[in-house]
């Protein structure tokens, strides 16, 4: 599945518009920063991503210490859950790292959600985006 997943992003950057961060001297958000209580909260990219940005392509390293650890990311203010960037944990106490592709609004937010119980490690970096 992830060689599908490097695949995608690949071509996707051969695109005009795509602007690559370069290479970041850490991440941008880590767990403590956010909010777990398995409700839809804002994360505000507006100090990393230019206005007029149409999709942000995030790295993001998780970890749970249940199998029913989860990490989502949507466009802000999308109501139904067909449209959801997301990670579930498989198998507890397994680092997954994973690209995710998402569409900020007009104010460059978008929308994240921690499904607890579990989740003991998260990092978030924008890896770069489309204008």
């Amino acid at each position: 599945m992830q060689w599908l997943i490097d695949l995608i992003i690949a071509a996707a950057k051969t695109e005009i518009g795509y602007f690559d961060r370069g290479d970041p001297t850490t991440f941008d958000w880590e767990l403590s920063d956010l909010i777990a209580d398995n409700n839809w909260h804002d994360l505000n990219l507006s100090a990393i991503v230019p206005a007029g940005a149409r999709c942000v392509l995030f790295n993001v390293l998780h970890h749970s210490t249940s199998s029913s650890g989860r990490f989502m990311m949507q466009t802000n203010g999308n109501a139904n859950g067909n449209n959801i960037a997301s990670i579930r944990t498989q198998t507890a106490f397994r680092y997954q790292d994973f690209p995710f592709l998402v569409a900020p609004d007009a104010d460059r937010i978008v929308e994240y959600r921690i499904v607890p119980p579990g989740t003991n490690f998260l990092r978030i970096t924008v890896r770069g985006w489309w204008l």
